[in-house]
């Protein structure tokens, strides 16, 4: 199985350049899946033992040290509701195998002809199920791979897709470093609307993370989206995001973070205020783990988010 993943590993990587980052309609797969990973910014390429984290790199499902299960929901902007479910449990005789949903519903909409006269009602939805494999190749590095089948629909139009992710995950346990990457939805559209090809939003990941000496604090700093097509070679590298998780006592967690590219993309005249800033905290009671996530878009609103972890 090791070998197995390495070889589709290596076709990945191989074929990454032959692919564009134009799918609109499946963008919803860059959004965070879980509070605690909203809190950090999202960089969280090299947090271990969580279910959620096979949405951002599929070999941190090998660091599950016991069953665990985590939901998450949040009210987006305007009338947008998302949530996300994801499992992690290792199998005797066949490894560490993970699960997850993700679904977006965008709320009611008005249909209306070309006059203008209402002529009723139409919805749309995003959804996503994951289901991933991780291992070891040796005590410092592990390695994981997960597949996704993806629908989108507007009114009576629909799509879908099917996706694979790649991951890497090294630990330097002496040091206290970790290093994290991976590659997303890198699949092809089974599906169209109106005969019109989409591109999934292929997403390559590099991180970082250091947990300091006699401070219990975790930092982690993230490049994301770096083959999107960029003038400058250094502008793929303004994708980053940094967060921190403080651990205040065994219960409580104290987490920021900091997106750059959501503070690029909200302009609001000289004033951007606080958005791309992002803060949470989490607290463990017994097998419980209940996390928050706030995150600013400046005037355009905040998102809260609240995620329930439980080690069955």
């Amino acid at each position: 199985m090791k070998k197995l993943i390495i070889i589709i590993l290596t076709v990945l990587s191989s074929n990454l350049k032959s692919y564009s980052q134009s799918g609109r309609i499946f963008d919803f797969l860059h959004n965070d899946a879980s509070a605690r990973s909203a809190a950090m910014g999202g960089a969280t390429l090299t947090v271990v033992d969580d279910p959620t984290m096979l949405h951002y790199n599929p070999a941190l499902i090998n660091t599950i040290i016991s069953q665990q299960v985590s939901f998450c929901f949040f009210k987006h902007l305007l009338d947008i509701n998302s949530g996300t479910l994801f499992y992690g449990n290792n199998f005797e005789g066949i490894g560490k195998l993970g699960a997850g949903v993700n679904y977006i519903n965008y709320g009611s909409f008005k249909r209306t002809d070309k006059n203008g006269v209402i002529q009723g009602d139409f919805g749309a939805n995003d959804l996503a199920f994951t289901i991933g494999y991780g291992t070891y190749l040796n005590d410092e590095i592990s390695v994981g791979l997960s597949s996704k089948l993806i629908f989108s629909n507007i009114d009576n139009y629909s799509t879908s897709a099917i996706a694979l992710d790649g991951g890497l995950f090294y630990q330097d346990t002496l040091r206290r470093l970790q290093v994290g990457v991976s590659i997303l939805n890198l699949g092809t559209q089974l599906s169209k609307i109106n005969d019109k090809s989409e591109d999934l939003p292929i997403d390559l990941r590099v991180g970082v993370s250091h947990q300091l000496k006699g401070l219990p604090l975790f930092v982690a700093l993230n490049f994301t989206r770096l083959l999107d097509n960029n003038d400058e070679f250094f502008n793929r590298f303004s994708y980053f995001n940094i967060g921190g998780e403080f651990k205040i006592s065994n219960p409580i967690r104290l987490r920021f973070g900091y997106n750059n590219k959501v503070r690029s993309d909200v302009s609001f005249g000289e004033s951007k205020e606080l958005a791309g800033f992002s803060g949470g905290f989490g607290l463990i009671i017994q097998e419980y783990r209940i996390d928050y996530g706030f995150n600013s878009f400046s005037r355009l609103g905040s998102l809260h988010r609240i995620s329930i972890n439980v080690k069955l």
